[in-house]
């Protein structure tokens, strides 16, 4: 009986042996692949966050379309000299003054980081009330244009009083 029970012993702890040198590679797999699972669902988890933070900030987009329109109009990318030259003759034509010449004089080069200014002069001629209206819709233009000079010149007869403006618009390089 003795003999019985040491060989079934061994044979136990060969099997056993055995049936792990056989397993460990499969739990070792199986644990590799359980942590993989685990970095995965991490990284979805990131991402759908990660989306959900886009589909909010696409809602607020939307919400403010007309604001960033506004912005984009009042620092256009690069001067945008067509919409702003037919912004200047429409205002002049509205107050009664005659646009003479427009002249785009140079790009202030000491302007830093990203936004440029660009410097223009322009003539015109007409009563003093139309160019304080003309003054009051370059003021209340959605552009960023500062007004740096103004000269005046009258004839003796009064009327159409010359002016010159001198501007800096603002743009995004």
């Amino acid at each position: 009986m003795k003999y019985s029970t040491t060989v079934i012993l061994i044979s136990l702890v060969i099997a056993i042996l055995v049936a792990g040198i056989l397993l460990v590679p499969s739990i070792s797999n199986f644990i590799r692949v359980k942590m993989d699972i685990a970095e995965t669902r991490a990284k979805l988890e990131t991402q759908n966050e990660f989306l959900n933070q886009l589909k909010l900030t696409k809602e607020a987009f939307l919400e403010n379309v007309e604001l960033v329109a506004k912005i984009e109009n009042a620092l256009p990318v690069g001067p945008d000299a067509a919409s702003l030259l037919e912004f200047l003759d429409e205002s002049a034509k509205r107050n009664g003054i005659n646009l003479e010449d427009v002249t785009w004089l140079d790009k202030n080069t000491a302007s830093e980081g990203r936004i440029q200014d660009y410097l223009m002069s322009i003539n015109f001629s007409g009563s003093y009330y139309a160019f304080k209206n003309f003054i009051k819709d370059i003021e209340k233009s959605s552009r960023i244009i500062d007004i740096n000079q103004i000269e005046f010149v009258t004839h003796e007869t009064g009327l159409p009083i010359e002016f010159k403006l001198y501007l800096k618009i603002h743009s995004y390089k």
